[in-house]
C-alpha cells in the first residue's frame, strides 16, 4: 500500500508521551494540512515541535487520537522504511543531516543507479538549495568528491546539500526541521523565496525558531507546552 495524497492530512486529539513518562509532550493536537499548504511551526525547545514531525512521518505512534491521510489511518500505510526509502512521497531534511563519501552528484542523487541520474534536476536543486554556485567553484564542480560526514563543509554547505537532496525525487511533501538553522539570515531569506517557485501542489512543513523566515507560508501554528496555537 502506498502512501496516496490528494486533498488533506488530518491530525485528529493526537496526543503524544514517551513511555514510562506521565508527561504529555503533546496534548489534543487538532490540525488539517492541505495538499499545497505551506505550514510552518514554531516553539521554543522542548514544545514538541519535533515530536509532531516523527508523528507525521510514521516514526512514532500517538498515545492516543489519529492522523489520516485522504480519510485512512497513516497506520494502514506501510511502515517507517516506506518514509525513507527512495520512492516515498514525502522528503525529509532533519537537524542532523548525513553527508556520504563521494561527489556532489552522489549526495544529491543518493543512489548507485548513474544511469537514471536527471543531471538536469541535480542542477536545478542545487540552485533551489542555493549551493550551486559554490559547487560550480570546486575543483571538479559536481564531480569533486567529498569526505564521509563532509568533513572538509561547512555546516552551512551541508545543509545546503540536504536540501537539494531531499527535492531532487519531486516530493509531494517536503518536510523541513530546522533546516536552514546553519545558515545566514540572507542565505535563509533567498532559499524561503525559492519556496515560493516550487509546485504549488507540493506540501511544506517547515519547523523553524525564526518566525520571520515564514512570513510567506499560509498557515503558521506555534506549539506551546504540548498544545497548539494559530497565528
Amino acid at each position: 500500500l502506498n502512501l496516496d495524497f490528494n486533498k488533506k492530512i488530518e491530525i485528529k486529539n493526537l496526543s503524544f508521551s514517551f513511555k514510562n513518562t506521565k508527561k504529555s509532550v503533546l496534548k489534543n493536537i487538532n490540525l488539517i494540512i492541505n495538499k499545497g499548504d505551506r505550514i510552518g511551526i514554531v516553539g521554543e525547545s522542548g514544545s514538541g515541535k519535533t515530536t509532531l514531525i516523527d508523528l507525521l512521518l510514521g516514526l512514532l505512534n500517538p498515545t492516543s487520537g489519529q492522523i489520516l491521510v485522504d480519510n485512512i489511518s497513516l497506520k494502514k500505510y506501510l511502515n517507517i522504511n516506506h518514509f525513507v526509502r527512495g520512492n516515498s512521497p514525502i522528503s525529509y531534511v532533519p537537524q542532523d543531516y548525513f553527508i556520504k563519501e563521494g561527489t556532489f552528484i552522489d549526495n544529491i542523487v543518493y543512489s548507485n543507479n548513474l544511469k537514471k541520474i536527471d543531471l538536469e534536476q541535480v542542477f536545478r536543486c542545487a540552485g533551489y538549495a542555493k549551493i550551486n554556485d559554490f559547487i560550480e567553484n570546486t575543483k571538479y564542480s559536481y564531480e569533486t568528491k567529498i569526505s564521509e560526514n563532509g568533513k572538509d563543509l561547512s555546516g552551512g554547505q551541508k545543509q545546503r546539500l540536504c536540501i537539494a537532496r531531499a527535492l531532487y525525487n519531486k516530493p509531494e511533501i517536503l518536510i523541513l526541521d530546522e533546516a536552514t538553522s546553519a545558515l545566514d539570515q540572507e542565505t535563509t531569506l533567498k532559499f524561503i523565496e525559492e519556496l515560493d517557485q516550487m509546485p504549488k501542489k507540493m506540501t511544506i512543513i517547515a519547523v523553524s525558531h525564526d518566525i520571520k523566515s515564514l512570513k510567506n507560508f499560509n498557515k503558521i501554528i506555534e506549539i506551546n507546552k504540548g498544545s497548539i496555537n494559530n497565528l
